[in-house]
């Protein structure tokens, strides 16, 4: 099956820009996931580690209320981060429960793997605001970051390639958390598929939570 230690995306050879979480320095699409409580205060510091590339992180889906300058716009709400820089001040409060991402705002860093889950879980008094039906589905279900899926298309060039060379290029294959399979008698590395556990004595119900990093403007089906 080919040795897959060290591949991204569909394990054909290709750049790739990714996020490192300092504590872990794991490397991997998508990147580390930021999971807070609503309420909580979100602080984020940003090296550029990019050897020529300024980037900056935009927070997907996130209101930023009074905190504008965190929203992660090049040009706009803030200086894009140089090689070599740190940006400490994407502060913000975590109100807004619900599934989020988060992905560099810079040129063709994203669709080059440089994103990844952001979760505000929500309190049992902002759960007691929806419909009781709904309301004992998220109170009982078992939420765990894991459970989390983020789905992306995956080319053979990276994006600035396609950018201008080839603009037409279709994907090779579709990702489930950085993890896909490009199907051809030439290539020999098969990824693994991507697993999620459940423990139906533990816990009756779990709660999956989907992220959608695609660019193509076309629908896509998942069935579980």
């Amino acid at each position: 099956l080919g040795d897959t230690a060290g591949c991204y995306g569909d394990g054909i050879p290709r750049q790739v820009t990714l996020v490192d979480d300092f504590e872990d320095e794991v490397l991997a699409i998508p990147g580390p996931s930021i999971a807070v409580c609503q309420g909580d205060e979100v602080s984020v510091n940003v090296v550029n580690k990019l050897a020529s590339e300024s980037s900056t992180i935009h927070w997907h889906g996130l209101p930023m209320k009074n905190t504008q300058s965190s929203d992660g716009g090049p040009g706009v709400t803030q200086c894009p981060i140089e090689p070599g820089q740190a940006f400490s001040w994407y502060n913000f409060n975590a109100d807004t429960p619900g599934t989020y991402w988060y992905h560099s705002h810079n040129e063709f860093q994203r669709d080059d793997g440089m994103y990844g889950p952001v979760i505000i879980r929500d309190t049992v008094a902002e759960v007691s605001k929806i419909s009781k039906t709904m309301g004992d589905l998220l109170s009982n279900a078992c939420d765990k970051t894991e459970h989390t899926i983020v789905i992306q298309e995956w080319y053979y060039n990276t994006a600035e390639h396609r950018f201008y060379n080839d603009k037409e290029e279709t994907p090779t294959s579709l990702l489930v958390n950085g993890k896909g399979r490009y199907h051809s008698d030439f290539h020999t590395t098969v990824q693994p598929w991507q697993k999620f556990t459940v423990h139906p004595e533990k816990c009756s119900s779990y709660r999956f939570r989907f992220i959608s990093s695609v660019d193509l403007h076309c629908p896509i089906q998942v069935s579980i």
